[in-house]
């Protein structure tokens, strides 16, 4: 059934991927969305109280330094009481995904982590998240290349812990390429 009409939390010229994560600690949901304002884009959020609906804090930046018009992804974690939202990376590094730590009410930690370490590739495609509440940690997976599916288990940076470092890639395994001749004596030599 139907809770009341439908309501509006924001206007804006240009607003996608809009995500929501309930958050079992304070009642209340964050919603997040891509928004380009002219001057720049960004991800903003705003609070809805669960009870009634109500904005709680008025809209504020998440991440402004990682953020991308096709992917946005979070989960709230009970049980280390922050967020983690991913997203692709940035700046060098725009093929890869990044991630960025958010504290229970809504607010960025930081500046946030690239989260992948996939190589220079045409890119990561589509990344999700879920949380752990028994570990407290959030596994993450990427479409590379639309070829691969990659994972990374991460911590948010908000908890104190420190982001997963990825480890690097197993070597490529050696082919034998041997480089001998054998010669062999010629007619009259012994």
């Amino acid at each position: 059934d139907l809770i009341g009409g439908p309501a509006t939390f924001i206007q804006s010229a240009a607003t996608l991927v809009p995500h929501v994560e309930y958050n079992s600690a304070t009642g209340q949901y964050l919603v997040a969305w891509w928004n380009n304002s002219g001057g720049g884009a960004a991800f903003y959020g705003v609070s809805v109280n669960g009870a009634d609906g109500a904005v709680v804090g008025g809209v504020r930046l998440i991440s402004g330094y990682f953020s991308a018009y096709d992917a946005l992804d979070f989960a709230y974690n009970a049980g280390s009481g922050d967020f983690l939202l991913v997203t692709h990376g940035g700046g060098s590094q725009d093929w890869e995904d990044a991630a960025v730590s958010i504290k229970a009410d809504g607010t960025p930690y930081d500046n946030g982590f690239i989260l992948t370490q996939t190589g220079k590739v045409n890119g990561n495609y589509n990344p999700r998240i879920v949380a752990s509440a028994a570990t407290g940690r959030y596994l993450s997976v990427t479409s590379t290349n639309f070829a691969a599916i990659q994972g990374q288990f991460a911590t948010s940076s908000a908890t104190g812990g420190s982001p997963t470092p990825t480890p690097a890639p197993a070597p490529a395994p050696r082919s034998s390429t041997p480089a001998m001749s054998l010669d062999v004596p010629s007619h009259g030599q012994a």
